[in-house]
């Protein structure tokens, strides 16, 4: 038992990395896109920053206008949709990801127990379970595993934009520069980040329970127990 709990846990370590390095990649896409925006507003900002630190407009003057300039309009709602689809994307690859990782848990935490249990019980046949075995068991409706979580894209899309905005608000109203606003950004991918590895470990844990309980339910049937 102890041995399937050690390979569960590096398999999820070695998933949880592997969603990493792809938002790792969607970091760095989705900070460029936010620095190539903002850069077109650096000249315009420094002559306004200028203006504001001579007393020249106050400072209601400078945050209004950085706002109104930086976060707003065709351009910015076409920047926020390029990020959301980035992130989406990223999202997704990490699910596919987890999923195709389902099959391999299961069997081992079946094989584990399964194989445990014939060591100790007379009268079981213990049959190996693999990817095909899994398959075949999902298609006949033999293994109990939590239905998938479709991803809701639309909720998503509205929950990276409103974290989105905040970020990027919260820049702007500090005053911070044009390469930090851009930065901010990380913290938005993190957050899918956070999710992405929240639903790995969510989907392993009902692997490794669910192929512990199959085995330990053939065993049963075949009154072994």
């Amino acid at each position: 038992m102890k041995q399937s709990d050690n390979y569960t846990e590096k398999e999820l370590a070695k998933l949880q990395r592997k969603i990493k390095k792809i938002f790792t990649r969607t970091e760095k896409e989705v900070v460029k896109k936010a620095l190539d925006y903002l850069s077109a507003f650096k000249k315009e900002d420094d002559d306004m920053r200028y203006k504001f630190q001579n007393k020249l407009i106050t400072d209601k003057e400078y945050y209004s206008w950085r706002q109104a300039k930086m976060a707003s309009g065709k351009r910015y709602n076409k920047l926020l949709n390029q990020i959301n689809r980035e992130l989406i994307k990223a999202g997704l690859t990490a699910y596919e990801l987890i999923n195709g990782n389902i099959p391999q848990i299961y069997a081992a935490n079946y094989n584990s127990i399964a194989e445990y249990l014939n060591s100790i019980v007379s009268g079981y046949t213990f049959n190996i379970v693999n990817k095909d075995v899994f398959e075949q068991m999902i298609d006949r409706k033999e293994i109990m595993l939590p239905p998938p979580k479709k991803v809701n894209i639309p909720k998503l899309e509205k929950w990276n934009a409103k974290r989105i905005n905040g970020e990027v608000l919260q820049g702007i109203l500090q005053g911070e520069s044009i390469p930090k606003i851009a930065g901010r950004l990380v913290n938005v991918t993190n957050s899918n980040l956070y999710l992405s590895n929240r639903n790995a470990r969510t989907m392993v844990t009902a692997a490794q329970n669910s192929g512990r309980s199959a085995g330990i339910s053939r065993v049963v049937s075949q009154g072994a127990i």
